[in-house]
């Protein structure tokens, strides 16, 4: 059986940086955010009581809180490339998408299936799509890379086949 659809695609830095800002650390980021407004006016409040003692270790607990924000998505971009580099031998390989009766991925030497069932989430980011199938895994997907169709054929054909994934564009 042919594929229905087939992308092909180079992974690029901007790809790998959009899913881990837009995808991978979004709940962080919002927790974080609101954790943050949350101490602000923690800290305000403790200012107005005179209680310069809650008012360091709240100011400490926020320095935590935007130290994580900030650097968690690039150490988890850097976790993701020495993890690539390690499954392929430090070679750049293609990333193959096919959609037939389930969804394959194959990189190099490395492959997975997975079922539109288990597709969760669909992210329609600039640079990538990302079809996921838990909380912190997913299959990234290049507009640019369908090989004989065009994006909007394919946005039609995952949403049917996915009719249970949240799509967030």
């Amino acid at each position: 059986m042919s594929a229905s659809f087939e992308n092909r695609y180079y992974a690029t830095d901007e790809m790998m940086m959009e899913y881990v800002h837009q995808v991978l650390c979004r709940r962080l980021k919002r927790w974080g955010i609101g954790l943050l407004l949350l101490g602000l006016l923690s800290i305000v409040h403790f200012i107005s009581k005179g209680d310069s003692i809650w008012v360091a270790v709240d100011g400490v607990c926020l320095f935590i809180i935007l130290f994580c924000i900030i650097f968690s998505p690039i150490l988890m971009i850097r976790s993701i490339k020495e993890n690539d580099k390690r499954i392929h031998n430090g070679k750049k390989f293609e990333t193959v998408v096919t959609f037939d009766d389930k969804i394959s991925i194959c990189e190099g030497s490395f492959s997975l299936s997975v079922e539109y069932s288990q597709i969760v989430a669909i992210y329609y980011l600039k640079h990538s799509y990302a079809l996921m199938f838990g909380k912190n895994s997913g299959i990234i997907v290049s507009p640019s890379g369908f090989i004989g169709t065009d994006v909007d054929n394919f946005k039609a054909f995952i949403e049917k086949k996915c009719n249970n994934a949240k799509v967030v564009s």
